[in-house]
């Protein structure tokens, strides 16, 4: 019996010793981070959490936990279950949108499993959630140096925070010194430290300190660099110096080189433009700014020099005559031939265009000699006579045709006019014919003596007013054949070839009409002159 209570003893030590060892046996944790420890609200912040074991893992449960009042998850799950196929770490990730300012926590709980023990972990991580305005206003405002010096010299005043203008007086031939700084705020940064070159004269260096919140403080170093024998410019009551130095020259453009020039017996540096004869120079002011100046040696002068660069045009070119031109030519322009037309005495060009900047169509001559354009001042006559072919032959020929009918409509209502007359003159010397005929039968003359024309039984008055209608009449015609003559003289120095048969008819026409008038009006003039004179007698 007492065998019997020691072996069970004995198998229940053992049974709680395996017991203990399988729930000790599996050993995890959770461990939960952030990529950011403060958030701005807007912006994205990640969560991860890594799961580890001291064995391998074939099984993982979780689930996370959040305040969705600050966060909005936008990418990971909240709970799953993942095989995990014997591995002794797993990591997930998880983002999330700030929505408002707070602390937000992240926990993170997992149950894993080494196939026959379960074990049961949980972590947490906790950001700060802020404003825009709220991480501004946490940004340091310190602007300052802590320190400042030349190494090549000593500024005077001496060195300050608060006192941010700063002069050092350098020796001849320096051309480079070495600013040393140090900021008062690790969160700032320094613009302008470091080995500077300088030239002879002032030259202004400045040291830029700006903050964490964006401020900026800037000290400003004035280094003087004493030179040799300087050759002083009084120019409009300030004071200049000429540059020496070859190297601080910027030329205007390619057509100037570098040359030299003798000023007060020393020898300077300049640049030449050989074709304008321009010879400039360096003046430096008192702020150490150089400007060219246009150098007489003669009279020892200065002039500022300005060189202006105009805009470019855009134009396209329109395949359109110009009226009137006396000669074309082919011009190369980008590549490419444009017809352009000479109008005047004189080189240029001329051709029709659109601005593509303003849209406004014009006439622009163009310069051969210099190739270069402008707009046209006389554009806008020009611009009137520059009408298509077509429509000017068509304006033309209503010009004419109406011409041709307003003659025709003159010389009807003359035509009128003399049959009307006639006809009045008629009646009444038919009257008066009769009554000399009934007379003439009354006193019982022979039948050879009735006979008499129309004329011989006017009277001389009569007949000289008759003659005066008719040379009005005729000069009426005359004036009116002039203005025709002069309004084809216009209309031919138009130049237009189409118009020339239909002028040369007309005057043809006129001409031969004219002439008709002339040998009627001169047999006319005889007749009434026999008939006058068989009066008299």
């Amino acid at each position: 019996m007492k065998k019997k209570k020691i072996l069970f003893n004995i198998l229940l030590g053992f049974i709680l010793i395996l017991s203990t060892h399988k729930v000790d046996a599996l050993s995890t944790s959770v461990t939960v981070k952030a990529d950011k420890s403060t958030v701005v609200v807007g912006n994205t912040v990640t969560f991860t959490a890594t799961i580890k074991s001291d064995k391998n893992l074939f099984a993982l449960e979780y689930d996370i936990s959040y305040n969705s009042n600050l966060l909005q998850i936008t990418s990971g799950n909240t709970s799953n279950t993942i095989p995990l196929e014997g591995i002794k770490a797993k990591t997930l990730t998880w983002k999330f949108k700030a929505k408002k300012s707070g602390t937000a926590t992240v926990k993170v709980n997992a149950r894993s499993s080494d196939g026959e023990v379960y074990s049961s972990k949980s972590g947490s991580k906790s950001v700060k959630i802020i404003t825009q305005s709220e991480l501004e206003a946490s940004y340091s405002n310190n602007n300052y140096l802590s320190g400042l010096k030349v190494e090549e010299g000593t500024l005077s005043p001496a060195f300050n925070k608060t006192v941010t203008s700063y002069t050092v007086e350098l020796p001849p031939n320096t051309e480079e010194i070495n600013i040393k700084g140090s900021k008062a705020d690790s969160k700032a940064s320094v613009e302008g430290l470091g080995k500077v070159s300088v030239e002879d004269g002032t030259n202004i260096i400045k040291v830029v300190v700006t903050a964490q919140n964006g401020s900026s403080r800037t000290y400003t170093i004035t280094a003087k660099v004493k030179e040799l024998d300087p050759i002083k410019v009084n120019l409009n009551n300030e004071e200049y110096t000429v540059v020496r130095k070859s190297k601080l020259l910027t030329s205007p453009g390619t057509n100037f080189k570098e040359s030299t020039t003798k000023i007060n017996d020393v020898e300077v540096p300049t640049l030449y433009n050989e074709n304008a004869n321009i010879t400039l120079v360096g003046l430096k002011n008192k702020d150490g700014n150089i400007k060219l100046y246009e150098y007489d040696n003669k009279n020892n002068s200065y002039i500022e020099y300005n060189q202006y660069t105009f805009k470019s045009l855009s134009l396209y070119i329109k395949d359109k005559e110009i009226e009137n031109y006396k000669n074309k030519e082919d011009i190369t322009i980008n590549d490419r031939k444009v017809t352009m037309y000479k109008l005047e005495n004189n080189n240029y060009l001329y051709f029709y265009a659109i601005n593509l900047e303003t849209g406004k169509e014009s006439i622009y001559s163009f310069d051969k000699d210099e190739e270069t354009v402008q707009k046209y001042l006389k554009s806008d006559t020009i611009v009137k006579e520059t009408v298509n072919k077509d429509s000017k032959e068509e304006l033309y020929k209503y010009i004419i045709l109406g011409l041709l009918g307003f003659i025709l409509l003159t010389y009807i209502i003359l035509l009128l006019v003399l049959i009307f007359s006639k006809k009045k003159k008629s009646t009444v010397q038919v009257a008066e014919t009769n009554e000399k005929q009934q007379e003439l039968e009354d006193n019982n003359l022979d039948e050879e003596e009735l006979e008499f024309t129309k004329d011989d039984l006017l009277s001389k008055k009569e007949l000289k007013e008759k003659e005066e209608r008719e040379k009005e009449l005729e000069k009426t015609k005359e004036k009116l054949a002039k203005d025709t003559a002069e309004e084809l003289k216009r209309i031919n120095n138009t130049n237009t070839s189409d118009t020339n048969v239909l002028v040369d008819a007309i005057e043809e026409a006129i001409s031969e009409e004219t002439n008709k008038n002339i040998k009627k009006k001169t047999r006319k003039k005889k007749t009434r002159k026999e008939n006058i004179d068989n009066m008299e007698d």
